[in-house]
């Protein structure tokens, strides 16, 4: 599953210079394409400062009453 998330990032990565090369030759400028990675990047920080996650709600990855003061210490 982790391989899926990786590779699916990919496609936007390959997709983009090409995006970004037809909006270059219809308007003479990068500066939409810029603004609009600007746009996406301010809604990403805004979705991560909200607690929003792509994890499963219902299944926590942490304990919330795990206190590391209180492991055993192995030392070799």
């Amino acid at each position: 599953m982790i391989c899926g998330w990786l590779f699916s990032a990919n496609i936007p990565a390959a997709v983009s210079p090409i995006v970004g090369g037809i909006v270059f030759d219809r308007m003479g400028s990068f500066s939409p394409v810029l603004w609009g990675i600007g746009g996406m990047m301010a809604c990403a920080a805004i979705a991560l400062g909200m607690g929003v996650s792509l994890t499963n709600r219902d299944q926590p990855n942490f304990k919330l009453n795990h206190n590391v003061a209180n492991d055993p210490v192995e030392f070799n």
